[in-house]
């Protein structure tokens, strides 16, 4: 458990559903975040004892292992739930950076890889301890950009479309 405030970097991760551009609305909070991943069972063991992140063990389409963690930044300042929305103070989004530290806009595609800038915080909520972890930044030291593809579509067909069509039965 760590006794103050504190600003974390971890390096060398695998991003995937990154929403970055836009706060999103996920389970009722809107919030950036992004599905952080390593492939190496050791490196994860160290980021949930040092980082206190909670790292859930997962396998891809091929049946490599892996290991994940979300990172996220809510829109609100934290404490202000009860206020309406248009009165509650906000946070700006996390900064995205290329390897240069320059700002990027381009939408983050699952498989890019890069770092984290957390900031974590100890917490004491009615006899829960625990530490929280904000986002704070991303650099992206390798871009995959995200092309949106349903994945499903038509095959081509021949054109022989009967004059019916439009309105026939299915």
């Amino acid at each position: 458990m760590i006794n103050e405030k504190r600003t974390v970097i971890v390096r060398d991760v695998e991003l995937h559903w990154a929403k970055l551009n836009k706060a999103v609305d996920s389970f009722g909070d809107m919030k950036w975040e992004v599905q952080c991943r390593v492939h190496d069972k050791d490196i994860a063991d160290k980021l949930k004892k040092d980082m206190f992140l909670n790292i859930k063990s997962d396998e891809d389409d091929n049946g490599d292992k892996y290991w994940r963690f979300n990172v996220q930044r809510k829109l609100y300042k934290a404490g202000q739930d009860a206020l309406p929305e248009h009165e509650r103070e906000k946070n700006g989004p996390p900064e995205v950076l290329n390897g240069n530290r320059e700002p990027i806009t381009a939408s983050i595609g699952n498989g890019s890889k890069g770092n984290l800038k957390l900031f974590q915080a100890p917490y004491d909520y009615k006899g829960k301890k625990g530490v929280s972890t904000v986002l704070t930044a991303v650099q992206v030291t390798e871009l995959k950009v995200y092309e949106q593809n349903s994945g499903v579509d038509f095959d081509v067909v021949d054109d022989n479309i009967p004059e019916n069509a439009a309105t026939a039965d299915f």
